[in-house]
């Protein structure tokens, strides 16, 4: 009920565990422990966030159901390719690594770049010292280059000011001066 500057207390509102916010969770709880262990780091609360990733990821998978595919208008499996991307880079767990796999083949040609997608997209086109798949890195680079120029080129050449950014996006919430340029 307050800003979280003032929340010195750290009361928080918590809503019910569902598996679109548990898959972000884990994704985000493993590019937490990949971070820390690139950078040689300890957590200073020692949470373990590679055993949190991976209990949310498991938790998650057990309990996704057919409801859970369209909440929030962002597809769960964004979610699910988020979690398995950052997991995968993090274990090198085959299985994760196949689930990835089996989540990524139904994307259309030229999807929808939330996000959860951009990122997971741009985990696995980066992803060093694992099995991984050549085609799937590639394609995930390719989709990540279209966007890119769709951003930067095309947009930039419909517009009286020149500035690269999603032409999709009115000019609002910054985008004059910090446009959504993720890919």
């Amino acid at each position: 009920t307050i800003g979280s500057w003032q929340d010195t207390h750290r009361r928080w509102v918590c809503t019910g565990e569902d598996p679109y916010m548990t898959y972000r969770y884990a994704g985000i709880a493993a590019h937490i422990a990949y971070l820390l262990e690139q950078n040689d780091l300890e957590d200073p609360e020692n949470v373990d966030w590679e055993a949190e990733a991976l209990a949310a990821y498991s938790w998650a998978r057990q309990n996704t159901q057919a409801i859970d595919f369209e909440l929030f208008g962002t597809p769960i499996s964004h979610m699910q390719l988020f979690a398995a991307a950052n997991l995968y880079r993090l274990t090198g767990d085959g299985a994760i690594h196949q689930q990835f796999l089996d989540w990524f083949r139904p994307l259309p040609n030229n999807p929808d770049l939330t996000p959860e997608l951009t990122f997971a997209l741009l985990t696995y086109a980066a992803t060093e010292n694992q099995s991984i798949n050549n085609n799937v890195q590639q394609e995930a680079q390719q989709i990540l280059l279209t966007e890119a120029d769709f951003i930067m080129e095309f947009a930039r050449d419909d517009r009286a000011c020149r500035r690269g950014g999603n032409i999709r996006m009115p000019m609002l919430d910054g985008q004059g001066t910090t446009p959504m340029v993720i890919p």
